[in-house]
């Protein structure tokens, strides 16, 4: 990717994010002759070539820094990718068929993910979920071999696996000790295959198909987004520049790997500028142990630049820095959820690093959009769009149609187009609606983009709470809150009324370090809210948001909550809930249906009156 910014560096300190007229620059060079690789693979030899005794990848077993931590060069790393990619074709693995990885964030991980593009396609699965998902989406990618742990392990891994694989898929354990006869020990089938060079032809066309990831989502339908080997060559290509990845970083993964944040833009970007990257322990930010000791990491590793989401940033504000020396942080980034004010100026006093915001989504690998490191950081805003990346925001009719590009400051659906854009899903189905015009994703997000081209996303289109035909987006009830010192986090939704049909509610945690009353928060908000509409009707203090597995807050449970919590209100006056029982459900026909279960006999009348209760609701409701 040569050495200057004229040609594409990756290891000069330059800002091509500084403003949209650099970017603008930038792209006088076509993407292609900035990434002159066909494959990942060709990436990270490039680098091994380079730079093969500095150090590219450390993992913490423990969590913390100890004896036990283990770090591969550039070329051990990529010797043992290349035996990984020898494994695979020797395994029988197809071009068009998956290597599905069911790991947590351990250095296998890295090696059979990248192998596995090499050699076919890599398809990483969360770890958290049930054997019947697993399953279904080791069948939708087309699934040759699956990589886990051991049988035995306390993770279920190795069992969810088993249950949820056809017959001919060939199960790989990772395990340093022997296994039963009848298993397949990953390292030790890596001992047997050639490192210094693919046994076969790699693709020698960008465009074909480098990885599956299932998304995010929260629909519950199964959908795999592709990933082609120029998506996630651009997209690292991309991340490098906006955040201005050198070979002198040293990048904290904390991230969980079936992810796009932990493999690109905390992987492949890094390997592409020669930086090194530190793994936290198994479990990633999910593990108390990498929150209670990431300042010691943070100095140990000299680590420059990680990235999280705002619920680890709240929680490592309450975390003590002592006498580490954390003078080598650059950044901190955040793209998972809009981040409060609050924190990102007490994270800045507590560590001299500032907190950049971006966006991005599976769909792009990654990185689309980011506040520029060196240039005017605009809080509230995801930022400016990165390089090769176009956004535009649009105006949508109710099936998904263009009707209209908004004007600058108008809400609208945001729409992505560029190297980093995946070609489409998996099953073929689910890019009936996801495509407005030609190569125009829709990203389901809402957002607004003012003259100078930051962005300002406004919530989902389905977030949206609707209070007497009056249109809230969630962020400004929000938004109200979040300055407020003890508000840890805070998220809204939508709760049914008898009159409104919605009114907004928020759910918040509460500082450690502070007390507030439901009544002091209300008042706090009606004074800040940008719309009175928007202020909240309830406030309800929870321990924790449910958040999904990539760290974004899972807003169907609390509608579900909130609506349940409606329902109870309304029927107090003629229940007791000590004899009877009020279930909110997501139906998949109906939507949120409420079942009211009364007690053995229940009495005409008061059936008669919960009827008549609910009724009003703009949802549906069963008594039994």
């Amino acid at each position: 990717m040569g050495t200057t910014p004229e040609s594409g560096a990756l290891d000069g300190d330059w800002n091509p994010l500084r403003c949209l007229g650099d970017v603008e620059e930038i792209e006088r060079v076509p993407i292609d002759e900035r990434m002159p690789f066909s494959t990942t693979y060709d990436v990270i030899r490039a680098t091994a070539k380079r730079l093969p005794d500095r150090p590219a990848l450390t993992a913490l077993p423990l969590g913390r820094p100890s004896d036990a931590d283990v770090t591969m060069t550039y070329g051990q790393l990529f010797e043992k990718i290349t035996r990984a990619a020898n494994l695979f074709r020797r395994l029988g693995l197809k071009p068009d068929e998956s290597v599905s990885i069911l790991l947590p964030n351990i250095p296998e991980f890295q090696v059979a993910l990248w192998g596995a593009e090499a050699a076919g396609r890599g398809n990483p699965i969360n770890p958290l979920l049930d054997a019947k998902a697993i399953g279904a989406i080791i069948r939708a990618a087309k699934t040759r071999i699956v990589i886990t742990l051991p049988p035995g392990h306390p993770s279920g891994l190795y069992e969810k696996a088993k249950a949820g694989c056809p017959q001919d898929v060939i199960i790989l354990s990772v395990s340093n000790a022997p296994l039963d006869s009848e298993l397949v020990e990953f390292h030790a089938e890596l001992a047997c295959c050639n490192g210094d060079s693919l046994d076969f032809s790699p693709p020698a066309n960008g465009g074909e198909i480098a990885a599956l990831y299932h998304t995010g989502g929260t629909t519950g339908e199964l959908k795999l987004v592709t990933h082609s080997h120029r998506n996630q060559i651009a997209n690292a290509w991309q991340s490098c520049c906006g955040f201005g990845y050198t070979a002198d970083d040293t990048i904290f993964n904390a991230a969980p790997l079936f992810h796009v944040t932990g493999t690109i833009l905390l992987s492949l970007a890094p390997f592409a500028a020669g930086a090194h990257v530190v793994m936290g322990g198994p479990d990633g930010f999910r593990a108390a142990a990498t929150i209670t000791n990431f300042w010691d990491i943070i100095a140990s590793y000299r680590v420059s630049i990680f990235c999280a989401v705002p619920t680890v940033y709240s929680a490592l504000l309450d975390s003590p820095i002592q006498q580490q020396d954390i003078s080598s942080l650059r950044f901190g980034i955040c793209g998972a959820a809009p981040l409060p004010n609050n924190i990102i100026s007490a994270f800045l006093e507590k560590t001299g690093a500032s907190i950049l915001e971006g966006y991005g989504m599976t769909e792009s690998c990654s990185t689309s959009v980011a506040n520029p490191r060196n240039g005017e950081q605009r809080i509230g805003t995801i930022g400016i769009r990165a390089p090769y990346q176009d956004v535009r925001i649009a105006i949508l009719d109710d099936e998904g149609g263009f009707v209209r590009e908004a004007d600058a400051g108008e809400p609208g659906i945001l729409l992505l187009r560029g190297p980093n854009v995946t070609p489409g899903y998996l099953p073929h189905s689910a890019n009936a609606k996801a495509w407005p015009l030609p190569d125009w994703l829709n990203t389901g997000d809402t957002a607004r983009m003012d003259d100078s081209g930051y962005l300002f996303l406004t919530g989902r289109k389905k977030d949206i709470i609707i209070r007497g035909g009056h249109n809230i987006d969630p962020a400004i009830v929000e938004n109200s809150l979040a300055d407020h010192p003890a508000v840890a986090a805070v998220a809204a939704v939508g709760k049914p009324d008898r009159y409104a049909g919605e009114l907004p509610v928020a759910y918040v945690v509460r500082s450690a370090a502070h007390d507030v009353t439901e009544a002091e928060l209300q008042a706090y908000a009606r004074e800040r809210v940008a719309e009175r509409p928007a202020a909240p009707a309830n406030i309800y203090f929870v321990d924790t948001l449910p958040l999904t597995a990539v760290g974004k807050v899972f807003k169907p449970t609390l509608r579900l909550d909130a609506a349940r919590r409606a329902c109870v209100d309304l029927l107090a006056p003629v229940l007791d809930q000590a004899e009877h029982e009020i279930r909110v459900l997501d139906d998949p026909v109906h939507g949120l249906v409420v079942r009211v279960l009364l007690g053995a006999k229940p009495d005409a009348a008061v059936t008669e009156s919960v009827h008549s209760i609910l009724k009003d609701l703009a949802i549906r409701h069963e008594v039994a």
